[in-house]
């Protein structure tokens, strides 16, 4: 017996394939049957009015990180048919972070979302520094389908702080950032994103802009370790730049083995 069945639907089953009308059969949390009529008693039925049906919406770009703690619904993602998000993104993370380096943290956050410090300091207990016990607060009435990344300034802060940004790393700390993203991806950080654009609140530049290639090679390395992806944002303002970047991203992907996903691209012609 089925848990749910959908009759009456315009499928969009996600493969590409033009929209049809069928029905959609749901157990143990699952879609256990598809097609333009399914046979078989259900727990209940729903009558879809002939809308559409479709599998999720993956958000792969999102600032939910300090939101999820207060809204595990993200919203309004599930409103938009977004069933899973992926925060973490622009090199930015609030994990992992020791509580004297919040301020600098905070800062580069509300410069991309605009939050007020209210938001990081009011609407929730900051109880954790390590990525597990991000991992922990976040689990608590989620709502969503979460898949964070690591935030390649925040473990520049971690290992380098209060030089994060402004310098390269040595070999020594860059061994030291290794160690610190396998922790994170250990406790269930999918990946890392790291940015060549963004800026703090004062407009300077956030510490994964002074890393060399040396440094975005090495944890590019543990990535593939673990099968893990990069993101990365880059100088979007200037075609040449962005063309050399997307070089990159293909290097260290072919070399590593890893998956990357490179955002936003703009046509600015």
């Amino acid at each position: 017996m089925y848990d749910l069945v959908i009759r009456n639907a315009r499928v969009v089953d996600g493969t590409g394939a033009p929209a049809f009308a069928g029905e959609v059969a749901v157990k143990d949390g699952k879609i256990a049957a598809l097609g333009p009529k399914v046979e078989g008693p259900a727990r209940a039925e729903m009558d879809a009015g002939g809308k559409a049906v479709a599998p999720g919406f993956i958000d792969p770009h999102t600032h939910f990180d300090v939101q999820l703690l207060w809204d595990g619904a993200a919203k309004p993602s599930l409103e938009h048919g977004v069933t899973s998000i992926i925060p973490g993104n622009c090199s930015l993370s609030m994990a992992p972070l020791r509580a004297g380096d919040r301020p600098a943290v905070i800062g580069m956050f509300q410069q991309i979302e605009e939050l007020p410090p209210e938001a990081f300091t009011l609407a929730f207990d900051w109880t954790w520094e390590d990525w597990e016990g991000y991992r922990r607060a976040l689990e608590k009435g989620l709502a969503i389908n979460v898949a964070p990344l690591v935030g390649h300034s925040v473990i520049r802060v971690w290992v380098m702080s209060p030089e994060a940004n402004q310098r390269a790393a040595r070999p020594d700390e860059i061994a030291a950032m290794q160690g610190v993203l396998r922790q994170c991806l250990e406790a269930g950080a999918i990946g890392l994103s790291t940015s060549f654009v963004d800026v703090d609140e004062n407009a300077r530049p956030v510490p994964s802009r002074f890393a060399q290639f040396a440094e975005l090679d090495a944890l590019c390395a543990v990535l593939g370790e673990f099968g893990r992806m990069l993101q990365i944002v880059p100088e979007f303002y200037d075609a040449d730049i962005t063309i050399a970047r997307i070089d990159q991203l293909a290097e260290l992907s072919l070399k590593h083995g890893i998956p990357t996903t490179y955002s936003p691209v703009f046509d600015n012609r």
